[in-house]
């Protein structure tokens, strides 16, 4: 596990909205306004492409071992239709490249179908930001440089396809998770929601945001390597800061990814969050 200096990627307002418990430690503060209800902010973008594409980013690379420009994969659904919600997934793919980075969005994560599946069946656009330098093989975010593009990235989707700028969500599994949580403190004003399946507490008290975004937080208390005491800190922490929180927390998956138990939640909570 990475310290929050450098953390490997995997893995998503008051975002006010009313609480579903599916589960008996779930809580929730803020405000309980629907999301039906909430001001759509559409971005206008235009020009990107159907199913899987590309969007370079340059001008982000500050070490020489950094790929020549930061990117970020986008699956848009051919049925999607926009403003369109945005889930960004935040993630270590094993190896830096397209072809791994597009396997682990269509194959490895949401098996058998993928979350391109997830995306086309809940009418989200997803997205994977690929920024970072290379370390050991892997994708790595260098925080004090690199979390300043996610604001670039979620700008570039914008401009390429026309979002909901009040519904981006990040969402991420394990180190993902964490990179979730404080990309939710550096980005507060943007993001309406994050999920975090198993990631371990990145926070000594609550986040220093400009307005608290709202958390999913999902753990089975058997997880042999994210404890339940380090989750429960995130959760305490989010709640301190004022955001509306709900917890999954009889969840049988272990450390892993299991898609019937965490992706009818991550589609449900996103679609009742809004910044």
């Amino acid at each position: 596990m990475r310290d929050a200096s450098l953390v490997l990627v995997l893995a998503l307002s008051l975002a006010g909205c009313a609480s579903v418990d599916d589960d008996d430690s779930a809580g929730s503060a803020g405000d309980d306004d629907d999301a039906a209800g909430c001001v759509v902010d559409g971005s206008g973008g235009s020009g990107g492409a159907v199913a899987g594409d590309w969007i370079t980013v340059g001008g982000w690379s500050t070490e020489g071992d950094a790929a020549p420009d930061y990117e970020v994969y986008v699956y848009a659904p051919a049925n999607l239709t926009g403003p369109a919600p945005v889930a960004i997934l935040t993630a270590n793919p094993v190896e830096p490249d397209r072809g791994e980075i597009e396997r682990m969005m269509t194959e490895y994560i949401g098996y058998p179908d993928g979350l391109d599946a997830w995306a086309e069946q809940h009418g989200f656009l997803l997205a994977f930001v690929a920024a970072g330098f290379v370390e050991q093989g892997r994708l790595a975010f260098r925080f004090g440089f690199d979390e300043n593009f996610m604001a670039a990235a979620i700008d570039a989707i914008g401009s390429n396809y026309d979002i909901d700028r009040n519904r981006v969500h990040l969402f991420g599994r394990s180190g993902g998770g964490r990179v979730a949580m404080q990309m939710a403190e550096v980005h507060s004003a943007r993001l309406a929601s994050i999920m975090s399946l198993a990631g371990p507490n990145p926070f000594d008290g609550p986040p220093d945001w400009e307005r608290p975004v709202a958390g999913l937080f999902i753990h089975d208390v058997a997880d042999p390597v994210v404890s339940r005491t380090s989750v429960q800190a995130s959760v305490n922490a989010f709640e301190d800061g004022g955001a509306f929180v709900e917890t999954f927390f009889d969840y049988t998956g272990g450390h892993d990814w299991d898609s019937p138990q965490v992706e009818p939640r991550l589609a449900d909570f996103f679609g009742r969050m809004c910044r």
